[in-house]
């Protein structure tokens, strides 16, 4: 039996001491008053820890037959242009919308996604993505246009 880890280990800490970083930054800069000055990127695939920590979903778990997949690469570009990241996450699959024959109230499927992992517990509470400054959302994606439509 292996005892558990407990509750105030480093990570506790330096995760409470980013949360008041975070905090003390924004009441000096008074940002909640005059609202962001910068980007805020609320998640990066520059570590392959940080892609295997995304929660992968299908409609597996209601009885379908998509299949999805959420891959690290490092990028490959020999001119290390700085348009193009150093690493990145690819999330690929087959979206299936045939209907499991066992489950007859199963009326639809075809779905996959990720999601990033739940933000852990620091001295103030459990941490959330705080984007009431923003007035947008801007994602970097790169598709291939065939793959879209079957």
């Amino acid at each position: 039996m292996r005892a558990s880890q407990t509750l105030f280990s480093r990570g506790f800490f330096g995760r409470s001491m980013d949360e008041l970083r975070r905090r003390t930054q924004i009441a000096v800069s008074f940002e909640a008053i005059k609202g962001a000055t910068q980007p805020k990127p609320l998640y990066e695939f520059n570590t392959a820890d940080s892609v295997r920590d995304c929660i992968v979903m299908t409609d597996k778990t209601i009885g379908g037959f998509s299949e999805s997949n959420f891959d690290f690469h490092k990028s490959t570009d020999i001119n290390n242009d700085p348009k193009i990241p150093s690493a990145y996450a690819r999330f690929h699959g087959n979206i299936s919308t045939r209907l499991p024959s066992d489950r007859p109230n199963i009326q639809r499927t075809g779905f996959a996604g990720f999601r990033s992992p739940d933000q852990r517990p620091t001295a103030f509470g459990r941490s959330m993505w705080d984007i009431d400054p923003y007035i947008y959302l801007a994602l970097r994606v790169k598709f291939t246009s065939t793959s879209i439509i079957p």
